[in-house]
């Protein structure tokens, strides 16, 4: 039995929801599909809301966003079998077997997750970078996920127990983007939960431009440091994020100041190539090293 769990904001869930819906006709278990819009805009509310009158769908309208941590939760809450599929709503599938696959681990005390994959070149240049960030950072095969499954951990296309999901549920403080699925991946590690990767990718098509995807990317360089602060500045916590490591390191040696001066002296240039058309993955990993050390010098 599936319960397939999608917090929608602001996109259309059309084609994946009828993807979901053919597939889950086909297998021999009962099964629905969840959609809770977190006060997206109209035009999306309006279109999204539509799915309601299919069978299989159950279509929730938020009034007020409540940030996908909390939508997670409830949707949760409003599912009504044991085996939880959460999706992320910018997504869409490339297997006609994918719900099969899942519903094979069905019943299991374990976390299942499937990964995520990009297609070819954005058009739009303005998207290029989050889709070669994606292809290069992202997209991992089950052998790379499997050598740190904790730390592999993505909330975009996974499965978990309805009951195992209550213990441990979302940070419900991460209103803003980012880093709920590395603190979600943390809390499996240390409660000893066994994290389980198999080839069942989603294509991630809900590609930003730069500008949304950079502000996003600081936002969660921000929730990041909030959780570190609160598990206490755990080193199980920090030794899971590379981020995180790479900056104890730097302050342990004393270099943060440094680190920090570099980024007001060079952020415009760092960015500049990073919606360029050549841009360098090692210049965003400094610039993120960089913020870091920003946020964690003001807190």
């Amino acid at each position: 039995m599936l319960s397939v769990c999608i917090p929608v904001y602001n996109y259309y869930v059309n084609e994946l929801v009828l993807s979901l819906k053919s597939q889950g006709e086909k297998l021999d278990v009962d099964f629905e599909i969840l959609l809770a819009d977190d006060a997206s805009d109209d035009k999306y509310r309006l279109e999204n809301k539509k799915l309601s009158k299919l069978k299989f769908v159950k279509y929730f309208q938020l009034e007020k966003n409540i940030g996908r941590a909390k939508n997670r939760n409830y949707l949760a809450g409003k599912a009504n079998y044991n085996n939880l599929v959460f999706l992320d709503c910018d997504m869409l599938v490339c297997d006609d077997n994918f719900l099969e696959k899942y519903q094979k681990f069905g019943n299991r005390n374990i976390v299942v997750c499937g990964g995520i994959c990009y297609g070819i070149m954005p058009e739009d240049e303005k998207m290029f970078f989050r889709w070669y960030y994606g292809i290069n950072r992202e997209q991992k095969s089950v052998g790379q996920r499997s050598k740190n499954p904790h730390n592999s951990f993505m909330t975009g296309n996974f499965m978990i127990d309805k009951e195992l999901f209550s213990k441990f549920r979302f940070n419900e403080s991460l209103v803003k983007y980012g880093h709920e699925d590395t603190f979600f991946g943390y809390k499996l590690k240390i409660n000893n939960v066994n994290v389980t990767h198999i080839d069942n990718p989603l294509l991630h098509v809900g590609l930003e431009k730069f500008d949304v995807f950079f502000k996003k990317t600081k936002e969660g360089i921000e929730n990041l440091w909030n959780l570190y602060k609160n598990t206490d500045y755990d080193t199980a916590f920090a030794d899971m994020v590379g981020l995180l490591k790479i900056y104890r390191r730097a302050r342990k040696i004393g270099i943060n100041y440094i680190l920090i001066f570099k980024y007001n002296l060079f952020k415009g240039l760092m960015v500049r190539n990073l919606c360029g058309k050549n841009p360098k993955l090692w210049i965003f990993d400094f610039y993120k090293l960089e913020y870091l050390c920003k946020v964690a010098n003001k807190s």
